[in-house]
C-alpha cells in the first residue's frame, strides 16, 4: 500500500485546526454575547415594615452590581445615608417620621427591584411582622408593640378585622403556617391604642423547576370610579394554578390566552385603588399600583418606565368628556405650564423629567400625583436574545458548511490520488509484462 500524500496530510491538518477554531470563537461569542445582557434580578429588604417615630428603619439592596450607580428612593426622596459592603448596599434613615411611611425600592440605571412599603406610627401601638413571606409549614411569631418597655401586658389580635384571641406579653404565636394564615393583622392594647394592620403573605413551598420569571402589568394606572381596568400575566406557565389579586381579594374576572392571562375589574371603586400581582403556587410576580379616583380630575401617565429619548405625552381627563379645557401641569409641586386640551407633550425626555406629576383644571379639581419614571437607554454593547439566538447560529452554520467543504475537498483529493497510484500500478504491472 502506498503512503498518504503530503496534501491529503496537510487537508486534514487545515480541517482539525480550523474545527477547533471555529469552537473556540462560537464559545467566546456566546460567552461575550450573554455576559451583555446578563443582569442580576434585584429585591429590597426593609429591616422592618412598622415602627415607631423617631426609630430607625434601613434597606438592603441585594442581586446587584453595587459598583454601578445605585440608589434607594421613594417617590419623593432618595435616601443618602448609605454603606456598600461586596455583595450588597444598604440605606436608612436614622430618626423615622410619619411623613416616611410609604413604598421604597432599588434603583440602579435602567433597572428596578420590587417594592416594599413601610409604615411609622405616630401612634402608641405597632404590630412586628415578618419582612419576607411565610413559607407553608414554618412557624411565625407576631409581637405587638407599644412604646412602654414593660412587657407585663395583654394584647387583642385580629386577622381580616376578625377576633383571633388575647396573647400575653403581645406574642402571637403560629407554629404551622398555611396559606389560610395569609391576611391582614393588627393588635389592640387597652388604653394604650391599636396598630396600623399589617399584610402577612404565605408562600407554598417552591416545586422544583418552577419558573419565577413571570410580570404584571395594568392598562391604566389612573382612572375614575364605574371605569374598567384590567391585570395582564406573562411570563408563566398558565396551566399552573394562579391569581391575580391584591392585598384584600382575589380578581374573579379572568380570561385565558396561550401565553397570557388577563383578568379585569368592572365599574371599578375607590376602594380598589392599591397594589395588585400575579401568584402562580410559590411564586408572586412585580406589583403594580392603581389609583381610583373619585374625584373630577385624573392624570393618565405611561403604564411603563420612559425611556430616555423617547416622546411622552401625558393626558389631564375630567369626567366631563369636553376638550374644550385648559389645564395647568406640575411637576414636584413646581408649575410647568398650562396647555390647552389636557396635554403635556414631552419630545425628548431625560432622566431629569422623572418626577411626581399632577394637573389642575380651574373650577373642576386637580388629580392625584403619579410618579413617572424614566429609565437609561441600554449600554450600546448590550445584544438583543434574538440577536444572539441568530448570531450563534449563523456562526455554526458558516463553520459546518466550511468545516463540510474541507472535508469534500480532503474526499476529491484522496480519490484523486488512489487513481493515480491505481494509474502507476497498472503501468508499473505492463511495463514488467513485456519486458
Amino acid at each position: 500500500m502506498l503512503l498518504q500524500s503530503h496534501g491529503e496530510q496537510d487537508s486534514m491538518e487545515v480541517i482539525l485546526v480550523y474545527s477547533k477554531l471555529c469552537l473556540m470563537v462560537m464559545t467566546a461569542h456566546v460567552h461575550t454575547s450573554y455576559s451583555k445582557i446578563s443582569h442580576s434580578p434585584f429585591h429590597i429588604t426593609p429591616s422592618k415594615l412598622q415602627l415607631f417615630e423617631y426609630e430607625s428603619v434601613y434597606f438592603t439592596c441585594e442581586g446587584v452590581n453595587i459598583s454601578a450607580e445605585l440608589k434607594v428612593r421613594n417617590i419623593r426622596q432618595i435616601l443618602s445615608k448609605c454603606s456598600n459592603s461586596t455583595v450588597m448596599k444598604r440605606c436608612g434613615i436614622k430618626y423615622a417620621l410619619a411623613s416616611d411611611s410609604g413604598e421604597y425600592w432599588c434603583e440602579s440605571g435602567a433597572e428596578r427591584s420590587n417594592a416594599v412599603s413601610i409604615t411609622v406610627s405616630a401612634g402608641a401601638v405597632i404590630l412586628e411582622s415578618p419582612v419576607h413571606p411565610v413559607v407553608e409549614g414554618d412557624a411565625v411569631t407576631l409581637h405587638c408593640r407599644n412604646k412602654i418597655t414593660s412587657s407585663n401586658f395583654t394584647a387583642e389580635f385580629y386577622k381580616d378585622n376578625f377576633f383571633m384571641g388575647t396573647r400575653y406579653e403581645g406574642k402571637l404565636e403560629i407554629q404551622n403556617v398555611l396559606m389560610s394564615h395569609e391576611g391582614f393583622y393588627k393588635c389592640k392594647i387597652h388604653e394604650v391604642g391599636e396598630s396600623p394592620e399589617s399584610w402577612m403573605a404565605v408562600r407554598r413551598k417552591s416545586n422544583a423547576g418552577e419558573d419565577s420569571s413571570f410580570r404584571i402589568t395594568a392598562s391604566r394606572l389612573h382612572l375614575f370610579e364605574t371605569e374598567s381596568v384590567y391585570f395582564t400575566c406573562r411570563g408563566f406557565n398558565i396551566s399552573t394554578d394562579w391569581k391575580v389579586r391584591n392585598a384584600r381579594e382575589i380578581v374573579s374576572q379572568c380570561s385565558n390566552g396561550t401565553v397570557t392571562k388577563t383578568c379585569r375589574i368592572d365599574h371599578a371603586s375607590a376602594s380598589d385603588s392599591g397594589e395588585y400581582w400575579c401568584e402562580s403556587g410559590a411564586e408572586r410576580s412585580n406589583a403594580v399600583s392603581i389609583t381610583v379616583s373619585s374625584g373630577a380630575v385624573i392624570l393618565e401617565s405611561p403604564v411603563h418606565p420612559v425611556v430616555e429619548g423617547d416622546a411622552v405625552t401625558l393626558h389631564c381627563r375630567n369626567t366631563n368628556t369636553s376638550s374644550n379645557f385648559t389645564a395647568d401641569f406640575y411637576k414636584d409641586n413646581f408649575f410647568m405650564g398650562t396647555r390647552y386640551e389636557g396635554k403635556l407633550e414631552i419630545p425628548d425626555v431625560s432622566k431629569s423629567h422623572e418626577g411626581l406629576y399632577k394637573c389642575k383644571i380651574h373650577g373642576v379639581g386637580e388629580s392625584p400625583e403619579t410618579w413617572v419614571a424614566i429609565r437609561r437607554k441600554s449600554n450600546a454593547g448590550e445584544v438583543p436574545h434574538e440577536e444572539i439566538a441568530f448570531s450563534h447560529n449563523f456562526y455554526i452554520l458558516r463553520c459546518t458548511a466550511v468545516t463540510v467543504g474541507l472535508a469534500l475537498q480532503l474526499l476529491v483529493l484522496g480519490l484523486l490520488q488512489w487513481k493515480l497510484q491505481l494509474v502507476l500500478s497498472v503501468l508499473l504491472l505492463l511495463t514488467s509484462h513485456f519486458q
